[in-house]
């Protein structure tokens, strides 16, 4: 079903709080996948970018296109980057004035295996690997460098009515919250799960095969 997302806004200083340091912050406080990714112009910096608590994944694998929202599960017929074209047009936010374009949405990768969609070619079998994954998230944290504010947001659908806004008050105070709280993982430049161990990438087919 189409839902107008609403954003619900709270703006702060930026005072001495780093895009890494409040990813982390979040990250101990909203269990689960998160997103940081940053938005700039040559020469100038633009946005710095958050989100947690995705509330649905949508994934192509195997060329099945799969909806997933809270423990349920959906296969969705059809061309899968079709389809995940229309999923996408379901959920509209309503762009606000003096704020930036993105206030939650849609974070992921379409993979070059999506290719087999666009041109005539025949890949190689995937087995199970994501060929495709958008999750959708509903509430973060924007850095607005230029300004020199943190934008705090929570997206409620427009016909939630008043429980919500007042789950998106509830949100945003979860994250004004985790903000002020620091962790002792900002004395390490790493992100989660980063380590100097980890295993060197492997690609699927030689180089002459690609």
């Amino acid at each position: 079903m189409p839902q107008t997302l609403i954003p619900h806004l709270r703006t702060l200083p930026t005072d001495t709080i780093t895009p890494v340091s409040a990813f982390l912050r979040l990250r101990a406080h909203f269990p689960g996948p998160a997103y940081l990714l940053e938005n700039s112009t040559p020469g100038q910096r633009g946005y710095s970018l958050l989100g947690v608590e995705p509330f649905a994944t949508a994934r192509i694998q195997g060329g099945v296109l799969r909806w997933q929202e809270g423990d349920q599960e959906q296969i969705i017929p059809g061309e899968p980057l079709t389809e995940l074209g229309r999923l996408l047009q379901q959920y509209q936010s309503i762009p606000l004035p003096d704020m930036p374009p993105f206030l939650g949405g849609a974070v992921g990768f379409l993979g070059f295996d999506c290719i087999q969609y666009l041109e005539p070619i025949v890949l190689p079998p995937g087995g199970e690997r994501d060929e495709a994954c958008l999750m959708f998230f509903k509430a973060g944290v924007i850095f607005d460098h230029a300004r020199h504010r943190l934008i705090l947001f929570a997206n409620v659908d427009s016909a939630s009515g008043l429980p919500g806004e007042a789950q998106a008050q509830a949100t945003l105070e979860r994250l004004e919250a985790a903000l002020e709280e620091p962790v002792t993982t900002e004395r390490s430049s790493r992100l989660p799960n980063q380590s100097p161990e980890s295993p060197a990438l492997e690609g699927l087919m030689g180089e002459e095969a690609y």
